[in-house]
């Protein structure tokens, strides 16, 4: 049984050549003639004049096709971040039509392809941030990031990232970060209320009014969105030996029709299916623990209330759960 796409469909929320036409299937109805001209605006290099027709196709008709060009286009244009946000999420798209519409399977696969090629090109970078108090405002290089782009690993160009954080009542914190292509790096801040105004010296801390708890804790929450964002990475690995896995199992059953290959000329492609295989199953199931490890913390790891002239720790237990892997070879 084939499971690859059914898994990368859901765990891959996570590459330069162009392939032929054919691999992606075309779109129906009206819009196959507006995609038909911004394709030809595309092959005639004129990236610029293509992107815009491919996004207004890809926001009316949904369809991966049209996302697959809009993603190719910001790669020839050298948005190359952006580009790789955009060949993941046509794979994912892709992948959930490919399951009743079998047209989209070779646009699931031009996709995941090219997004591999991709990886080394950019970065990733997680911000988490700790304790950060209600109208903070986090900008990466001079962009503001919405809480929803704060919630998973952000794609950079590989390079310096520059990260202020701002917000009334708070000090202003700016860092810097050298990010690598293929990187994946996480920047740990812990927010911090503002001092006294017009002096050098550190703020007093001022005391708590009588009968309001104190509060500590939080390191644990950033902990746990580490351990989240290496678990979102390890299913982005997964996806990519799934895709491969797949294609040698397609070859088998395409050479041999359906039947078990007993002839030796495949033994390398058996092996090349087992090896893809079984690096897919540990990195599913490495991601899968991460995640369930990280979530409880990041849920669980804010601060807690301590009591005066009391000490508290607070030890999450994350709950179990179960990864069942199926061989195919």
């Amino acid at each position: 049984m084939r499971t690859s796409a059914l898994v990368i469909a859901a765990f891959l929320a996570l590459a330069v050549p162009s392939f032929p036409h054919e691999a992606a299937a075309q779109p129906a109805g009206d819009q196959a003639e507006a995609f038909a001209a911004a394709q030809k605006l595309f092959d005639a290099k004129d990236f610029a004049g293509a992107l815009p027709k491919f996004q207004a196709l890809a926001q009316e008709t949904k369809s991966p096709n049209a996302r697959l060009y809009v993603a190719r286009s910001l790669r020839e244009l050298g948005r190359i971040a952006e580009a790789y946000d955009e060949m993941s999420a046509t794979v994912k798209d892709a992948s959930a039509r490919a399951e009743t519409e079998k047209k989209y399977e070779k646009t699931r696969d031009a996709a995941a392809a090219e997004l591999a090629l991709l990886q080394g090109r950019v970065g990733h970078l997680t911000i988490a941030v700790a304790d950060a108090p209600a109208g903070t405002r986090v900008t990466l290089n001079g962009i503001e990031m919405s809480a929803d782009r704060l919630a998973s690993p952000i794609t950079v160009v590989p390079g310096p990232q520059t990260v202020e954080i701002t917000g009334e009542g708070i000090e202003t914190i700016r860092k810097s970060v050298d990010v690598n292509g293929g990187e994946t790096k996480t920047l740990p801040v812990a927010v911090r209320a503002a001092g006294k105004a017009g002096g050098d010296e550190p703020a007093e801390p001022q005391p708590k009014p009588k009968g309001e708890p104190e509060t500590t804790g939080g390191e644990l929450r950033i902990v746990g969105i580490v351990a989240t964002s290496l678990g979102v990475g390890a299913f982005g690995a997964f996806a990519a030996t799934a895709v491969l896995s797949d294609q040698r199992f397609s070859t088998l059953e395409d050479e041999c029709g359906g039947a078990r290959c007993t002839n030796p000329k495949y033994a390398d492609v058996v092996d090349e299916g087992k090896t893809f295989e079984l690096v897919a199953n540990v990195t599913v199931v490495v991601g899968a623990v991460l995640v369930a490890a990280g979530v409880p913390m990041i849920i669980w790891g804010g601060p807690s209330e301590v009591e005066p002239s009391a000490s508290a720790m607070l030890t999450p237990v994350p709950g179990g759960g179960a990864v069942s892997v199926f061989g195919r070879f």
